[in-house]
């Protein structure tokens, strides 16, 4: 079956959202994180892509949860040996519970847009809305063989940008939050600011300041940790 791209996006829409996942390991620079072991990091070096917690008897479990959150966010950032090690290690988990392997491919999954940075005195939140090419140049394909190429995705941002400006909450609300930085990262934009290739993907961008108390609370706990766009478009095979 042929891939098919969006021809243009209509109506579109950024909503802050919560991770299905529902993993909230302690945040990057906290004590928590910091005292940590090594071996409950896929990538131990960095300190990055926790997968294990720690449990009322103070020993560290593998967390499946964890290791979904470390696997979709590599295929975002094009981490191969993270993505392959969080699938070995979650294939595992599934073929001892006897369900289906999950596919070593990053090119298989389109990756979910976690809140990656956070302001508290300001309420601000930063992250991907959404990505159009990994960071290797790889197009993502969704499992509905969907393709969303650069060109359209920066047109849909910029009329999202003069037309709303505003964040939703899960899809089902809006006005929780405003738009205080939107860019839409191209090879050519990348290449004019002096970012060598290979270092960040092409996609979208944005920063919100939070207004809705409760939504901001819900950041704040973890439970809101994802960005979300949805729209209208035209599909045109490719």
């Amino acid at each position: 079956m042929a891939a098919k791209t969006f021809e243009q996006i209509c109506k579109l829409s950024v909503t802050i959202y919560k991770d299905v996942s529902e993993w909230n390991p302690p945040a990057v620079g906290t004590e928590a994180r910091d005292k940590m072991p090594l071996h409950a990091f896929l990538d131990p070096e960095g300190r990055r892509y926790p997968f294990k917690y720690e449990d009322a008897d103070g020993k560290w479990v593998v967390s499946e949860k964890g290791l979904a959150s470390a696997r979709r966010l590599a295929a975002m950032h094009g981490e191969t040996g993270i993505f392959e090690a969080a699938t070995d290690k979650l294939n595992a988990i599934r073929e001892a519970r006897g369900d289906e392997p999950l596919s070593k491919r990053m090119k298989d999954m389109r990756p979910a847009f976690a809140i990656l940075k956070s302001e508290d005195d300001q309420r601000l939140v930063f992250g991907w809305a959404s990505v159009a090419a990994r960071v290797d140049g790889e197009v993502i394909e969704d499992h509905q063989r969907d393709i969303i190429e650069t060109e359209v995705l920066e047109k849909a941002a910029y009329e999202y940008t003069l037309d709303f400006g505003t964040a939703g909450e899960m899809h089902q609300r809006g006005g929780v939050g405003r738009l205080v930085e939107s860019v839409v990262f191209t090879k050519e934009k990348a290449a004019a600011m002096g970012i060598p290739v290979g270092i960040i993907p092409e996609g979208w961008w944005v920063g919100y300041r939070i207004d809705d108390d409760e939504v901001w609370k819900k950041i704040k706990t973890g439970e809101y940790s994802m960005f979300s766009i949805e729209g209208s478009a035209q599909r045109v095979e490719v």
